[in-house]
């Protein structure tokens, strides 16, 4: 899918892959981000903070999901 954001240019938008992969009774989910290039001089910038920020995001996903085998 593609990825786009307020204050990028118009119509540019980055390529976004999520993908599942069974391990052992667990799921081991990757999200692949291309494209920052077409952004412009930010790219660098907002190459890593969207590295840290889906770090972040499947981190609470996994809590969640590990609160919940928990009970």
């Amino acid at each position: 899918m593609t990825w786009t954001e307020v204050g990028w240019p118009q119509a540019v938008a980055t390529d976004l892959e999520v993908t599942f992969e069974p391990v052992g009774d667990r799921t081991l989910v990757r999200v692949a981000q291309r494209g920052f290039e077409r952004i412009g001089p930010e790219a660098a910038r907002d190459r890593e903070g969207h590295a840290m920020g889906w770090k972040e995001l499947l981190g609470w996903f996994a809590e969640h999901v590990n609160r919940k085998e928990s009970a």
